[in-house]
């Protein structure tokens, strides 16, 4: 979900909280209006979000301005007197980062989060007029929890986020195209929704990312699973294979505990040890020319 819609809850009068995904970008117009109940709203990733001036989003509710205590303008905007705000993602970015041109002037590269002191990141679109493209390193960060990267970012590069021990809730979105080798490797992300307009994911991406519970593929582009995708995610239980996929590396799924998988037909290739030794139940789509 990424925009909640004009009155979206509007007259909910039962609704005491709720909890939004750290995907949402904006909030609209009255969509918790008339919710006379509600008090808490929770926001799973609170970086980067403000508040416009123009609706009432949150008119008649009890919600009180500590929710939103990471987010300067927000726990002003939550108030009684700013009640009639709608919040939308992008009014606030974090500050000093590091930054690179790239070789051909058209856009920046993070490479690396500098004096950047928010343990929420959230990377801007633009720097100094020209989009922001690409993220080659965060420094091995073990401050960071989370990281918002918007559709600007095409390519996440090889080891951005290795070893970011800490990072747990990533963010990524529509317009990513290449996850590089290694990028979030060792790192505590729990869950990832991959964008449909991702192409590649690198060799050994998420390996090692032992709290890792949930992978989803809201697009059909990926083609080849590589080599350790997943190896070592020994909290990944549940799994759903695109049906794009043709090519599953060696170690791809290892050390996992996915006890079921459904291999799309147009898989011609599983290489050694891909699959974990959890699997139960494993299912073929389309079994013509395999030869065991």
């Amino acid at each position: 979900v990424r925009v909640s819609g004009v009155k979206s809850f509007s007259g909910c009068s039962a609704l005491e909280s709720i909890s939004l995904p750290a995907g949402l970008e904006k909030i609209n117009s009255g969509a918790f209006e008339k919710c006379t109940a509600l008090k808490s709203v929770t926001f799973k990733m609170t970086s980067g979000w403000g508040y416009a001036d123009t609706s009432d989003a949150l008119e008649g509710t009890l919600i009180s301005a500590s929710i939103l205590s990471d987010a300067k303008t927000a726990a002003e905007a939550l108030t009684t007197t700013y009640a009639s705000k709608y919040w939308t993602r992008g009014e606030v970015y974090s500050q000093n980062l590091e930054f690179t041109i790239s070789d051909d002037g058209k856009y920046y590269i993070v490479t690396g989060i500098g004096t950047c002191t928010d343990m929420e990141v959230t990377v801007p679109s633009t720097y100094k007029g020209l989009p922001v493209a690409e993220i080659s390193s965060f420094d091995e960060s073990v401050t960071v929890t989370g990281i918002y990267i918007p559709g600007s970012v095409k390519k996440i590069g090889d080891g951005a986020f290795k070893y970011c021990y800490a990072l747990s809730n990533v963010v990524l979105c529509q317009g990513l195209e290449i996850i590089g080798a290694d990028a979030f490797s060792g790192s505590a992300v729990k869950s990832v929704d991959i964008p449909a307009s991702v192409t590649s994911i690198g060799v050994r991406a998420f390996e090692n990312c032992q709290s890792l519970e949930e992978v989803v593929f809201l697009g059909n582009k990926i083609t080849d699973i590589e080599l350790r995708t997943f190896n070592g995610c020994n909290s990944l239980k549940n799994f759903s294979i695109p049906s794009s996929v043709t090519y599953i590396a060696p170690y791809a799924f290892c050390d996992t505990l996915i006890t079921s998988l459904t291999v799309p037909s147009g898989v011609n290739y599983i290489g050694y040890k891909a699959l974990p030794t959890s699997i139960s139940s494993l299912e073929f789509k389309d079994t013509e020319g395999w030869q065991i």
